[in-house]
């Protein structure tokens, strides 16, 4: 057969950072392609000779995206010799195929195109997280919101939705080219392109000159469909009341989680509704009863056959399906390494500077990056040690979050989340022990596994922290008003102006990282360190204020964010 190209779809790649030097992979967190990969080698096909793969930065315009494709068939072509290549692309890597095929440079160096799942006329869904930074319902959702808010954080951004709009490009592009907005009075169907956020991209390839250079290929269309009405078909909007956010109209009651928050939902494989995957011609066409992500896995044999023409194929399963997936994402001056339940560890190797990873399907993106991760798919339950060391001076964060798919549908995800902030010093390790049980996340308990001789002075000079007399203490009130705002912000949630626990537990969290920091200031002595201890408190003010003004209104009330700022402002040291 000719030589075959593998494209993944949008979060279908991941750069790693070994030594430093980012080297793209494909889909190394989800697994979503080792199956298939697996079944094609097993029924002939050898990696690197005539199998390769095509991880892209799927950030990036699809434009873009089929340039690189076209240079790497350029390259396959040169190293194998063959005049021709056949492409299987999943969900979005579709488009970055088609856009080659149909666009100015194509050398007709195509002989096959598979698609996958491929929005062929783009993606309702697409629009929640173009519009607002909404719309992260399913587990692999919840992941990219985990990956966006980070990039986001250490970009200086100061919403998802306007990291997206800024960065990841590929997202408008994946956007209908076709009317899916109608008014929520009425009923009335707005007419594409007039105040929709346009989709140029598949205009120009849903455009008959360019379908005609679909012609040239051999093109196998394998579409998912569950049979259920899980997959977002359209939206009944109204005008935005939210600043920034919503420009081209908001889903009815969106907010109100006991409504169908103006989704209305149809036929597809739950992320494509079968009208846009099926939505241009093709050589030949095959339905799956299958889910988006799990349709290279359900097609493989499908896409052998297609590819050679030879009806015996044998599944080769390498990889389960994942249902959970832990997440550790660092924020900081420090570097990171797990160790699971069972001893086996991932990070950073600080004995001797190398990289571990002994979790089978666990990703670590190396700590020669701004932005270092971890995930462990389906992670066993209970107690992981998290090590760190310090690489800097300075307040560090990790955040855990345990995602767990929902039995309840497609858009249904439980998760819980456990923050972890300290102060790092260069060399510096420390243990963090949490318990993984079920769903839930806690944290067990942490301790200096080392320390500076600094430190250790530093905490020989200081006073008892349990002598909060107001004589030796003269800072208290502002001490005690820490502890009279978390009583506000439980009073808040009781009032529905803070419509989400988990945000009233993080608030709190932040308020007492404050007020020990407030103590240890007026317990200070020393002006050097009494103003190191005053820039914590002002920074972790300034970080809590920010926290509380990025989710309001959506889950903070208007009026109670405003309180609350004007209240931290007043907890500022001079």
């Amino acid at each position: 057969p000719d030589p075959v190209i593998v494209i993944p779809g949008i979060m279908g790649s991941a750069t790693k950072y070994p030594g430093g030097i980012g080297k793209l992979e494909i889909d190394p967190i989800l697994h979503t392609y080792d199956n298939l990969i697996a079944t094609l080698k097993k029924n002939g096909y050898k990696e690197d000779e005539n199998l390769f793969l095509f991880p892209y930065e799927w950030r990036d315009s699809n434009i873009q995206s089929a340039q690189k494709l076209k240079e790497k068939i350029d390259e396959i072509k040169k190293q194998t010799g063959r005049p021709k290549v056949d492409l299987v692309a999943h969900s979005m890597g579709g488009l970055v195929a088609r856009h080659y095929i149909e666009g100015g440079n194509y050398e007709g160096d195509v002989d096959q195109l598979i698609t996958l799942g491929t929005p062929h006329k783009g993606a309702p869904k697409a629009y929640l997280k173009w519009e607002a930074g909404e719309g992260f319902f399913s587990a692999t959702d919840k992941l990219s919101k985990i990956f966006f808010e980070m990039e986001a954080h250490h970009n200086g951004f100061g919403s998802i939705k306007d990291y997206i709009q800024t960065r990841i490009l590929s997202v408008k592009e994946l956007l209908p080219n076709y009317s899916y907005l109608q008014e929520a009075s009425g009923g009335a169907t707005k007419n594409y392109p007039d105040n929709y956020p346009q989709n140029t991209f598949l205009e120009f390839l849903n455009s008959l000159n360019r379908l005609n250079n679909m012609k040239n290929v051999d093109f196998t269309n394998i579409i998912g469909n569950t049979k259920e009405n899980d997959t977002i078909e359209k939206y009944k909007v109204i005008k935005s009341d939210k600043e920034g956010i919503w420009e081209h109209g908001m889903p009815e009651n969106y907010y109100d989680n006991t409504t169908d928050r103006g989704i209305v939902h149809g036929r597809g494989d739950e992320t494509v509704p079968l009208s846009s995957a099926e939505g241009i011609a093709s050589d030949n066409k095959i339905i799956l009863d299958s889910s988006h992500g799990d349709l290279p896995t359900s097609a493989e044999c499908e896409v052998f056959r297609e590819l050679t023409g030879n009806q015996k194929c044998s599944e080769m399963n390498i990889f389960d399906k994942i249902t959970d997936i832990l997440t550790f994402s660092v924020f900081s001056p420090i570097d990171i390494q797990i160790e699971s339940p069972s001893g086996e560890r991932i990070g950073k190797n600080f004995d001797t500077g190398d990289e571990l990873n002994e979790i089978e399907g666990a990703f670590y993106t190396g700590y020669n990056t701004e932005n270092e991760f971890i995930t462990i798919p389906n992670p066993e339950d209970g107690e992981y040690r998290i090590l760190t060391e310090g690489t800097g001076s300075g307040e560090y964060t990790i955040e855990i979050v345990k995602i767990v798919d929902s039995a309840s549908g497609a858009d249904s995800t439980e998760d819980t989340e456990i923050e972890i902030i300290g102060t790092a010093e260069p060399d510096v390790q420390e243990e963090v022990k949490v318990e993984i049980d079920g769903g839930q996340v806690k944290k067990v308990e942490k301790q200096m596994l080392s320390e500076t001789e600094d430190q250790k002075e530093s905490d020989a000079e200081k006073e008892p922290a349990e002598d909060i007399s107001e004589k030796n203490h003269p800072d208290l009130p502002s001490i005690q008003k820490t502890d009279i705002l978390k009583g506000k912000v439980r009073q808040f949630f009781n009032n529905r102006k803070i419509r989400s626990r988990k945000k009233v537990k993080k608030i709190s969290q932040k308020l007492s990282h404050i007020r020990i920091n407030l103590k240890r200031y007026s317990l200070e002595k020393n002006l050097k360190k009494m103003k190191k201890y005053q820039s914590k408190i002002n920074t972790r003010i300034g970080k809590l204020k920010r926290f509380i003004s990025k989710d309001s209104p959506r889950v903070i009330d208007a009026d109670a964010a405003e309180s609350l700022i004007a209240d931290l402002e007043d907890l500022k040291t001079d």
